[in-house]
């Protein structure tokens, strides 16, 4: 073998031997979480109606020249219980979060009819219910206690080190 070969593959031996895998960096990845000081994301997953979405109705005046507040009533009137029922479940829990935790977490409020919806909903095996998904890490599926919710928030604030 050429000298130049076995000098590239000497090399390429030792850049294998120091990548950050090999350091062990990659395989902790819930250690590298902890140092975060960025608020802990809170994900309400369900079937929601269009108005609880960033645009809903908003976005369909344009096409439709009725108003906001018609589409709006017209959503509510022929909108499925359980999806007001998961509507109101989303809008109580989050006021409770927000008014128990402030700024220190992060609310996103996730469609299941939405791309992402769809791959938390297999991810964290959600189904067509509602689930409360803490930091990507714990979840609650059509849980209506609080005191389990509000704990997790709490263990994920305590693990991103967010200041009070």
């Amino acid at each position: 073998m050429p000298k130049a070969a076995q000098g590239l593959r000497h090399s390429m031996s030792l850049q294998r031997q120091t990548t950050p895998r090999a350091e062990g960096l990659y395989l902790r990845p819930a250690v590298l979480r902890a140092v975060s000081s960025r608020p802990p994301r809170i994900q309400l997953l369900g079937l929601l109606p269009a108005i609880l979405k960033p645009c809903g109705p908003a976005c369909a005046q344009p096409f439709t020249n009725e108003s906001v507040e018609a589409l709006k009533a017209e959503e509510r009137r022929e909108t499925p219980a359980f999806v007001r029922e998961n509507a109101e479940r989303a809008h109580g829990l989050a006021e409770q979060l927000l008014k128990d935790f402030g700024p220190r977490i992060r609310i996103e409020v996730v469609g299941l009819d939405s791309p992402r919806g769809v791959w938390l909903g297999i991810r964290h095996r959600v189904g067509k219910g509602f689930a409360v998904i803490v930091d990507g890490n714990e979840v609650f599926r059509n849980s209506d206690e609080y005191e389990s919710v509000k704990q997790a928030v709490d263990r994920a604030i305590t693990a991103h080190n967010v200041p009070a």
